[in-house]
């Protein structure tokens, strides 16, 4: 056998083993079958120990099962082997960050995105990295070449707001949480962004108690001096009715007010609890209670006393 025939098979040999060994590593992770992960791969590293991909899914592995002892050495081999890599450097990265260790962790950030220049995985975590910090500034300047490529990222667009906030940034603010909110409405950062707008004078969506849980709605909007609720809202009321149904032991509130017009007020209120029965036939109406008020709604933020001259308030009650 020739010697270059010799050197195609072996180069061959070389590369299906790093293609199975990639293909391996992501069913593992994508399975969590974690053990049987670092088994296989610790097998192929010692078969071939230039093996980089094995080392790393070994890496990725001991890291998901929160081993960072064990996967560091794993992520420095495999950058040793493909030191042009970009994902090696990321996770070597991810690696010192859970070891706190974040003066290497943006080195190896900044090596990945000088490979690659439109990782932007690379530029988002070097964006929370700094934001940890608190250097607001700088994290704002990688989230923006996030939310360049991926407008709606939401760990992006969350993150850059509350920076623009720390530095005391509040002129278009509004506009930020509230695109956030149009996509990002749940969860412990839904009630973040709700309080920020609501302290800037916003109340298009606030946070109510409903049952034993916060939750962010768009708040009801009507036509103007009108009782009639527009297409938008009806998500919102559409909630609190799946709520009722499912929890048939609470009753709910509806306030409305209309500074300067009781009545149309009253109105507002008949027809937010029309809306909630509306095709829901086992809630009865008196679990819904309507209040109505002539006057503005005042709230405390951390920016102060906010008046609001038309809104509509949720209040839980059990019975």
């Amino acid at each position: 056998m020739n010697s270059m025939r010799l050197t195609a098979i072996i180069f061959s040999l070389a590369l299906l083993c790093s293609c199975s060994g990639q293909f391996a590593g992501k069913s593992y992770l994508a399975s969590k079958n974690y053990d049987g992960c670092i088994e296989e791969m610790s097998r192929l590293s010692t078969e071939d120990p230039t093996n980089d991909t094995a080392a790393y899914y070994l890496g990725r592995c001991y890291l998901a099962k929160k081993v960072s002892e064990k996967s560091l050495p794993a992520f420095k081999k495999a950058v040793s082997l493909d030191p042009q890599n970009a994902e090696y450097h990321f996770w070597l990265a991810i690696n010192y960050w859970v070891l706190a260790d974040f003066d290497k962790e943006l080195q190896e950030y900044s090596k990945a995105i000088e490979l690659k220049p439109d990782f932007l995985s690379a530029y988002l975590y070097m964006g929370h990295s700094y934001f940890d910090k608190g250097n607001w500034k700088k994290a704002i300047a990688y989230y923006d070449r996030v939310l360049k490529t991926d407008p709606y990222n939401p760990e992006a667009l969350f993150n850059q707001s509350e920076a623009r906030w720390q530095l005391g940034e509040r002129a278009e603010l509004a506009s930020t949480w509230k695109k956030y909110l149009d996509y990002y409405p749940d969860g412990v950062k839904g009630i973040r962004a709700t309080n920020r707008l609501n302290a800037l004078g916003d109340f298009s969506y606030r946070n109510y108690l409903i049952g034993q849980r916060i939750m962010t709605l768009k708040t009801p909007e009507f036509k103007t001096e009108r009782p009639d609720i527009t297409y938008e809202s009806m998500a919102s009321t559409a909630v609190i009715a799946a709520i009722m149904e499912e929890k048939k032991d609470i009753k709910i509130n509806v306030v409305t007010f209309v500074n300067g017009n009781k009545e149309l007020a009253k109105e507002r209120s008949f027809e937010i609890r029309k809306q909630i029965l509306a095709g829901h036939p086992d809630i009865k109406s008196s679990r819904i209670l309507l209040s109505w008020f002539g006057g503005p709604n005042k709230v405390k933020t951390s920016e102060g006393i906010k008046t609001i001259n038309e809104t509509v308030l949720f209040v839980t009650e059990a019975k």
